[in-house]
Formats: C-alpha cells, structure tokens, sequence
C-alpha cells in the first residue's frame, strides 16, 4: 500500500482522487456534502437493532426502546399487549393513550334501542 502525502501547504485545493482505503487516525472534517456510493457504514460501534440519531450535533448509534425492538435485519417488532388475538361478539375495549388495545372481551347481547321502543308502545 503506498502513502497519501501532501507535500507541501497545509489543505488540498481542488479534487482529490484516492484508489484503495483512505485511513486517518483522527478525525476528518468534510466542509461540504458527503457523498458515499457503497451501501456501506462501518463503525466500531455497529451494534444490530441500533439507529443512527441525530442529537443536535453528530449522528450516534442509538439502541431503538419502549415498545418496539429492532432487529439487524431491519424488522420492527411491536411489544404484545394483554389482549388475545381473537374474534370477539359485543365487544368491551379498553384503549390505552398510545390507542393500543390493552383489554378486551366479549359481553351479551343487549337490547337493541328499536326493541326497547317497540315494548314500551306494547305495553
């Protein structure tokens, strides 16, 4: 492998072309767009299920938390809630404020409002 040396000044004014790995031991500071045409970023901190999020100044890897898991296949997975997946007849819901079903069961039929109006003009 051969060396990348700037000889003389200290910045590289116009393009520069690079065949094979480019490495620094510290930090590189890009002043304009980054352009990347692999499909890759390979960071010492890759961990699967994590993000890149932005905090306001540098983009960092964040483990994604609360009610969802992230798998390194890109798989969201919500958490289950208490309620059975199932058919359920006259239904008694109880929504949480995320309008996630937390409960749920069957009742019994009542009286419709048309059956109830119809028995009272009978009697």
């Amino acid at each position: 492998m051969g060396n990348f040396v700037k000889n003389t000044g200290s910045n590289f004014n116009g393009a520069v072309s690079v065949t094979g790995n480019l490495t620094t031991t510290g930090s590189a500071t890009v002043g304009g767009d980054l352009t990347i045409t692999g499909d890759d970023i390979v960071m010492t901190t890759n961990t699967a299920g994590h993000l890149l999020v932005a905090d306001g100044n540098n983009y960092n890897p964040a483990a994604v938390s609360g009610d969802a898991t992230l798998a390194g296949t890109g798989a969201l997975t919500l958490a289950n809630t208490a309620v059975t997946a199932a058919s359920y007849t006259n239904t008694s819901l109880t929504v949480d404020a995320k309008g996630r079903l937390t409960a749920a069961s069957s009742g019994t039929a009542g009286a419709s409002a048309g059956f109830a109006i119809a028995m009272a003009v009978a009697l």
